[in-house]
């Protein structure tokens, strides 16, 4: 018996808060030097882990492109 959780099962989020990091993790691999293989796929892992289509990110995206690109520009808080 496996004890492996996904990352879908560790915290309990929203449908759109599953979109919404998972478009903020789409646009951060298409603007990086690593969107080959191994980029896509983590993003492809990261779908089926929180149960959404790369369609249904592509449609957040339409919807919300401006403010996931906010949020990926807002500095990031020092710990």
């Amino acid at each position: 018996m496996s004890s492996a959780v996904s990352i879908g099962e560790m915290v309990a989020r929203s449908k759109g808060e599953k979109l919404f990091g998972a478009a903020c993790l789409k646009l951060k691999i298409e603007s990086s030097e690593a969107s080959s293989r191994d980029g896509q796929a983590i993003y492809e892992a990261l779908l089926s882990d929180l149960g959404l289509s790369a369609g249904e990110v592509v449609e957040f995206l339409r919807e919300n492109e401006t403010r996931v690109r906010e949020a990926l520009s807002r500095p990031k808080a020092k710990v």
